[in-house]
This record gives C-alpha cells, structure tokens and sequence, in this order.
C-alpha cells in the first residue's frame, strides 16, 4: 500500500504509550517510519517496510548541537519495557555529560582490537619464547594447561583464571606447578608490555610455592640390571635408547636427540653441539665398547635417511617418554624412579669407584659453580678428556657386571695413575 507523504508525516509526529501490544500492532509500510513514546519524547521505535521494529532514541551531545540517534535494540529480542529502560538509563548518561554512541563505538572499537588468548600465545611464542633455549617447552606448557582458555578474549580473561590453573596443577604435580606459575608470569608481563592487558594475570608474591626438596634416588645394581634387562623386551627406539641412557650418562633430551654426524664410532666419541646442551657448550661424550656395539647394530637396521638415531617420523626425534618409561616400569619391576635418576645412579658409583668429583661433572657437562676454589674451577673448565673416557668405561663395566648379577667390584677404587 502507498502511503502519500502527508499521511507519513503524521504518521511521523504520532505518540502512543509503546508497549507489547501497541508495537505488536505496527504495521509495515513502504517506507521506514517512526512511532514515539508519549511518555519519553525522544524515545521510539522504527518500523521497516519489512516488518522489522526497532527501537530508537535520539539525543544532542553536550559538545554538538547535532542531534544523534542510537539503537537500543531490535523488537523480539528485547521487550518493550526493557527497551524504556534502557531508554531512560541512556537519557540519564547524557545528562550526566556522556555521548553514548561514543562510547558504543570505542566499545566496538576495543573488541575489534582485542585478540583472543590462543593468537596472543602464537605472538608471545614467536617475539620471545622462540629465543630460549628450551621456549619451545614453554610453549607447549602453556598450551596443554591454557586449552580451555584459548579462545577466550584477552580483556574478558581474570587473574583467577590463572590462579584457578595453577591450583590445580598444584593438586597433581606440585613441582611442575612452580614452573607453570613462572611460565605464565612471564607471559602475563609480557601482555602488559604489549598492552594486550592493563594488569597482571598472576603476580610474584601470592600462595606459597610448593617447596621443593632435590631427589636422592639412585638405582640399585638389582635394579639397573632389571631396567637393563626390560629394555632388551622393548623394540626400537625405546630399548636402545634406554640403554644408551644408562651407558652415557646424559640427558634425556640430549639422547632422543641423538643424530649419526654427531658420533664418530671409529673413534668411539659423541660430539653434542652446543645448540643442545642444557650449558649452551659443545661437548664431547665417550662410548663405551658396549655402547658402540648398539649404535652399530642401529646403522646396520638403518631403514632411513634421517640423521636422527632415535625417530619414528624421519625429521623428528622420538617422543612420547611417559608411555615408554610406563612400560619400561611394568617390565622392570621396579619403582618410584625417574629417567633423571640414572645421571644421579651414575654419579653414586663414580664416587664408589672414587673418581674426582670434578671428572664427574665434566662427564655430566654440568657449569661450574661460582661457589667453587679458584682451582676447582680451572680444573672443571679442563676437557679432561682422558679421564673422563675412563669413568664411562668403569661406569660401562659396572652396569654389564650388574646385569650378569656379578658383584660390581665398588669397593675397588680406580688407580689415580689412570686418571
């Protein structure tokens, strides 16, 4: 039906108490038109030629003269009565020197610019955890224990959100949950800096950190022998790795990382780079007779080219520890021990064999203490080469006597002469 201009501009100027039964009743017109409310003058509502029915309310800033008109909300999904409400809670804003259309569009404004949790990390992880030597461990925290998180926006997210995931991690794995707690620290800082937040998700001071008391775990000869002996049931990577484990001593990481240009099986010597050590320093390991007869054995059943000794996928390392350190538990029998602890067995019996304790922690590649004489300094800051060939050796021995239930002869001191 067309409407003549005359009848609009009645239609227009036309007041009526807008309510559920008046707005239900607008009809549509060809043209969009306005019916306000007698009791708020600048209150209305718009009806669309099809049908739609919004309500409306115009206003004049303080700082214009020009009159504004804001949305207050669409007929259905709000009622006429709350639409007077937010009417009239509006008009009160304006009053009190507000532009609420302002800030509607600083408030959209913000929410574009906001970025969720998940790509905030993908930053964090690029800008900074990608220099650290161990960022990608971090990275890969932070992942796992901010999952439900992720697609959480950053100006929506609360310090108890955090709090709440360090809480729990508590309650499992009270350790991990102090380097959780740092992890996220940091990361908090960090979306400070780059002004993703105003205040920190987590701050330094805050419950008590889980006091944390250094493993004394050591592995029996027995059970070297039983762990010694799980590994030959398990198939490659994990049998193989978790004797090369025990015979060089040396981190897990640094193990499963293992590649062929690194070892040297002539010479019977493992170059690890210092791009893989926990000190950032190249360093040089000894194999044993023992150990060069499992690496040759794996270049013989070398099915690939990779560089890797230990991988299932050609260009990554093997993974998934937990799974194979459970099966090297139930194989073994034995108990209440960790990977780690077979650094902390071999460092018991090079004192057994009385080895110098600055060999041991060549072998190990630990840093030297500042806490450390001038002199022990300058002697762990020695390669020590020779010596440490023979703490391997020995430690070599021990474990295979171990394992044909021989009595380790730990009582026999090496000679000095052969350090």
């Amino acid at each position: 039906m067309t409407v003549k201009a005359s009848t609009r501009k009645k239609l227009a100027l036309r007041k009526t108490a807008l309510n559920k039964t008046s707005v239900g009743a607008l009809k549509p017109e060809n043209k969009p038109y306005v019916i306000w409310d007698r009791a708020i003058p600048s209150y209305g509502c718009r009806v669309q030629p099809t049908g739609r029915r919004t309500f409306i309310l115009r206003y004049r800033p303080h700082t214009s003269s020009k009159q504004r008109e804001i949305t207050l909300g669409m007929f259905g999904a709000i009622t006429p009565d709350q639409a007077r409400k937010a009417a009239m809670e509006t008009i009160a804003a304006i009053h009190a020197g507000q532009d609420p259309l302002e800030r509607r569009e600083a408030q959209l404004l913000e929410a574009e610019r906001a970025v969720a949790l998940s790509d905030a990390l993908d930053r964090y992880a690029s800008d900074h955890l990608a220099h650290l030597k161990h960022g990608a461990e971090q990275q890969r925290t932070l992942q796992i224990n901010l999952k439900r998180l992720l697609e959480t926006r950053l100006p929506g997210l609360r310090s108890s959100d955090f709090a709440d995931i360090v809480s729990h991690k508590r309650k499992t794995a009270p350790v991990m949950a102090n380097r959780l707690r740092a992890y996220l620290l940091t990361f908090s800082n960090w979306l400070i800096e780059q002004g993703l937040i105003e205040a920190p998700l987590i701050t330094s001071g805050g419950k008590r950190r889980y006091r944390e008391k250094p493993r004394e775990r050591s592995l029996t000869a027995a059970e070297v022998a039983k762990v010694w002996a799980a590994s030959d049931q398990m198939p490659y990577p994990w049998g193989p790795f978790a004797k090369l484990l025990i015979l060089t001593a040396q981190r897990r990481g640094e193990v499963a990382e293992m590649c062929w240009p690194e070892i040297n099986l002539g010479r019977r010597v493992w170059e690890i780079p210092g791009s893989r050590t926990k000190n950032a320093k190249p360093h040089t390991v000894h194999l044993s007779e023992v150990a060069v007869a499992i690496l040759k054995e794996l270049e013989e059943r070398r099915k690939n080219s990779s560089d890797l000794v230990f991988t299932t996928r050609k260009d990554h390392p093997v993974s998934g520890f937990s799974k194979a350190k459970r099966e090297l538990d139930e194989l073994s029998g034995v108990e209440d021990w960790r990977l780690h602890d077979l650094r902390r067995t071999f460092v018991s019996r090079c004192v057994d064999f009385g080895l110098d304790a600055t060999v041991v922690d060549r072998v190990l590649n630990h840093v030297a203490s500042s806490t450390m004489s001038t002199v022990a300094r300058v002697y762990q800051q020695s390669e020590m080469i020779e010596q440490r060939r023979h703490a391997l050796e020995a430690w070599s021995d021990w474990v295979i006597k171990s394992t044909r239930g021989e009595q380790p002869r730990e009582e026999e001191p090496i000679a000095p002469n052969a350090m």
